[in-house]
């Protein structure tokens, strides 16, 4: 998780961004994304919901046999890329997908256009090409524009996982039934720092294990963060338990929010408290 510290594009304001998530809890403004504040990034958004999507891209079939050869041509070539100067082949990505009509889907693109050659195991010559145009979501037609993608040649393999498995499924006749021996409450495990790899010991439930109770012990450690993530420890709490945060030795006031500072951290296990002291700059 990282806090980074941005201008908005648009108003020029300084805003701290956070990779992990944004709001309160993360000591920022909700809704700011990488290159607007929270303020204008709301603004654009309320602004763009207002307007419909009025085009997407979308595969529809055409009868160009003559592609085959260049799709054979940009997959020789991206299958060399996979060799190491050894002359070793790192086998290539398949890509899952769970719909369509096909067994496979080989995905192309060149000179910015997307195609699609879908086929079957048993009929691999019948070949079934699909380009990738720009479609009207409103009269729900194409236009007759291509949808427009990358320019750099590149290819990817897919396979049809739920094709698969309804075959596999179809030839399970009968499934019998496999008779099991009762529970003995009993794990097994390997310690392989003794000389026998095999033991086995009772089972203790949840309920025969008596809750550890947390006992009154100091534990002590340091921290850097800046003053502004400081003041956010301050008001919503610090750590995943939201533990109340009491300063010692410094208030809130004089802290500067850019400025970095490492903290001594103190908390007692059974207390839902912490102190921050010992201040200093880093």
């Amino acid at each position: 998780m990282q806090h980074l510290i941005l201008r908005c594009k648009h108003c020029q304001r300084e805003y701290t961004y956070c990779t992990y998530g944004n709001g309160p809890e993360y000591g920022t403004e909700e809704g700011c994304s990488m290159d607007y504040c929270a303020e204008c990034q709301k603004a654009i958004d309320k602004a763009l919901n207002k307007i419909p999507v009025k085009f997407k891209g979308k595969f529809q079939e055409i009868n160009e046999p003559r592609l085959i050869p260049l799709f054979d041509k940009i997959k020789a070539a991206c299958d060399e890329k996979r060799k190491t100067p050894d002359g070793i082949e790192w086998p290539a990505m398949t890509q899952m997908f769970c719909c369509g009509n096909y067994d496979n889907l080989d995905k192309y693109t060149h000179e910015g256009i997307t195609y699609r050659v879908e086929y079957n195991d048993d009929t691999p010559d019948e070949k079934h090409i699909f380009v990738e145009m720009e479609y009207d979501i409103k009269n729900k037609k194409f236009t007759g524009n291509l949808w427009k993608g990358e320019y750099k040649d590149s290819y990817l393999h897919g396979r049809n996982t739920s094709r698969d498995w309804v075959r596999k499924i179809g030839k399970l006749t009968k499934i019998e039934p496999c008779p099991l021996s009762p529970p003995l409450g009993k794990l097994f495990f390997m310690d392989f720092d003794h000389e026998i790899d095999d033991f086995e010991w009772e089972v203790v439930t949840n309920k025969q294990i008596p809750k550890k109770k947390k006992e009154h012990v100091l534990r002590s450690y340091t921290i850097v963060r800046d003053g502004g993530q400081i003041k956010s420890d301050i008001e919503h709490g610090y750590a995943c338990d939201r533990s109340t945060v009491v300063l010692v030795g410094f208030t809130s006031d004089s802290l500067i929010d850019f400025i970095k500072y490492e903290v001594t951290v103190e908390s007692y296990e059974d207390e839902n408290i912490v102190y921050f002291k010992d201040i200093h700059c880093v």
